[in-house]
């Protein structure tokens, strides 16, 4: 049985076997635990109404891009990742949860990024309505984008 909308609009295919035999794929706890420790943190770190506030405020107080955000926490995870690797022992994070606050990090950005395509998506429909082509697409997008 072939399952549409599972995966959105890459063309992957997802029948109901493949999770059916994803829940017993190593990484699928992985996956579970990371989704619980996002949640967790979101409580304490974020607005009720928008996970990526705390994101955005350090955006804003930084001067920078919250693209720039990321990158920086992600380059933290990444050295910590190496000094733990060349053989430092851990006083407060172990390796593993190292491994998850990185993979968090790269998760929350995709979602975000997501998130403000969608947005800029809904403001190029509702300025343009449906474009009728690519070029009229960018076009509104170039614009929208430098305002």
């Amino acid at each position: 049985m072939e399952l549409t909308g599972v995966v959105p609009d890459n063309g992957i295919k997802v029948t109901l076997e493949d999770i059916i035999n994803y829940e017993n794929h190593p990484v699928h706890g992985v996956l579970s635990d990371m989704a619980a420790l996002v949640a967790s943190k979101a409580s304490d770190y974020a607005d009720d109404e928008n996970v990526y506030s705390n994101f955005e405020g350090a955006a804003r107080i930084a001067g920078v891009s919250v693209d720039v955000v990321f990158n920086v926490m992600i380059g933290i995870k990444m050295e910590r990742l190496r000094q733990l690797m060349s053989g430092k022992s851990p006083n407060h994070e172990s390796l593993e949860d190292t491994l998850m606050d990185a993979a968090n990090y790269l998760a929350l950005w995709q979602g975000y990024r997501r998130q403000q395509a969608d947005k800029l998506m809904t403001r190029v429909t509702q300025s343009l309505g449906n474009p009728s082509t690519y070029t009229e697409y960018e076009y509104e997008l170039d614009k929208l984008e430098g305002a």
